[in-house]
């Protein structure tokens, strides 16, 4: 039988580095709000089975209306109400997902204000974590990396230690996830990955060298408008 590939797509952050008074994931950017880019790109791969955005309790109405207009009512898209902290955001998905995924199957978590994950870093990851248990990908820093305390540089990353961001798609083997979140208190917040590692699992790393990087600040937003209205033209192009 055939594995199945669950998604969790996480819009319940509050966004306030980004200064606006709207969570940022609910900015419309290229006509549409900026988690929906996410939630076609998981609906289009042929390996997800089933989708759940966790968003914020005050948000659900908005974005269960939003979800039915734009993708109508399908039944492997769900929406549900997400956390304080990021760590409760996850279980959440992971509890919506225990009716559909078992233990072996894959579950895919992912930044809602991340649009430009493509089809292939969900094939990617997919594909190490179906190898390996877990799989997450990421891309080298562009530039130098140095270390500040008090306002003022104490040192640089040597240019040979090999640092990397870490981005999301993430993707574990469900049981190996719910089990992570198991084990730690209830009241640490955590990233998957921390968890992961504090499981004493063992994480692969799929560098990646395109653009994936997610929406923070304000100056972001134009940027991103440019690039999301260059991405929409290229497919209605192809």
């Amino acid at each position: 039988m055939k594995r199945k590939v669950g998604a969790v797509i996480l819009a319940a952050g509050l966004g306030s580095r980004i200064g606006k008074n709207l969570p940022k994931q609910f900015l419309e950017i290229g006509g549409k709000e900026i988690y929906i880019y996410s939630v076609e790109t998981f609906l289009a791969h042929e390996d997800i089975s089933n989708v759940v955005v966790v968003a914020p309790p005050a948000k659900l109405g908005h974005v269960r209306h939003t979800m039915l207009k734009s993708f109508g009512a399908k039944a492997r898209l769900r929406v549900v109400a997400g956390g304080a902290t990021r760590r409760a955001s996850c279980l959440a998905g992971i509890r919506a997902m225990d009716r559909t995924l078992r233990g072996n199957d894959l579950v895919v978590f992912h930044d809602a204000v991340r649009p430009f994950m493509t089809e292939r870093h969900l094939s990617v990851v997919i594909r190490a974590a179906a190898k390996h248990g877990s799989a997450i990908i990421g891309t080298k820093p562009p530039e130098l990396l140095v270390v500040v305390e008090g306002g003022r540089v104490t040192h640089s990353t040597h240019r040979k230690i090999p640092y990397f961001l870490y981005q999301t798609p993430e993707c574990f083997h469900f049981r190996a996830i719910r089990d992570a979140h198991a084990r730690m208190p209830s009241g640490v917040d955590a990233t998957n990955l921390e968890l992961m590692l504090h499981a004493g699992k063992t994480v692969p790393f799929v560098l990646i060298d395109d653009f994936n990087t997610k929406l923070t600040y304000a100056g972001d937003i134009p940027v991103f408008r440019t690039l999301l209205r260059g991405q929409k033209g290229l497919r209605a192009a192809s």
